[in-house]
């Protein structure tokens, strides 16, 4: 297995996320981070050299071929190209909301009123935004997964929230 490294506290502040298994997911997907450090070192490079040149962001060559596949941009840009199918209860059009699963540094209490305004918003789907997360602070992400963990199992806490957002929302 891989060595991870968890920062400060947040492995023993979120063990119920990082379990065993979850270890054993991280460890078997560790190599692939050079790759994504070397691709992001090499952007970095690109847009170093074009700030020094006084040269904005420019478009791809069409003929150039996407990093990781047999794609060109211009077979991309025209959709020439084959991918998976589109599962059928992605086929149809859903009423859908979008926002983050938890509230920045709120107890899971409070923070997990954001699933239960969801949850109860009568959309046909919910897209819990985790790049809302990211630009946030501390540990936001990882308080999302905690947060949708605890709804997917029924948690008491979520219920006892939910009884709440709920009355509010009749109020």
């Amino acid at each position: 297995m891989a060595d991870l490294e968890f920062r400060g506290t947040v492995a023993t502040d979120y063990e119920d996320l990082f379990t065993p298994a979850a270890r054993e997911a991280l460890s078997a997907l560790a190599p692939l981070n050079a790759q994504r450090l070397a691709l992001m070192s090499q952007r970095m490079r690109r847009r170093e050299e074009r700030h020094r040149a006084g040269h904005g962001p420019a478009f791809l060559d069409p003929a150039h071929i996407i990093d990781g596949t047999e794609i060109s941009v211009a077979a991309a840009r025209a959709g020439d190209f084959v991918g998976s199918p589109i599962p059928d209860d992605l086929q149809r059009q859903w009423i859908q909301g979008t926002g983050p699963a938890a509230k920045p540094r709120a107890p899971i209490d409070r923070s997990i009123r954001n699933v239960a305004y969801a949850l109860l918003s009568g959309d046909d789907g919910w897209m819990f935004g985790g790049e809302d997360a990211l630009g946030q602070v501390q540990a936001m992400s990882l308080d999302n997964q905690r947060n949708i963990r605890v709804a997917l199992a029924r948690d008491e806490v979520l219920l006892r929230a939910a009884e709440q957002v709920g009355a509010e929302m009749n109020e």
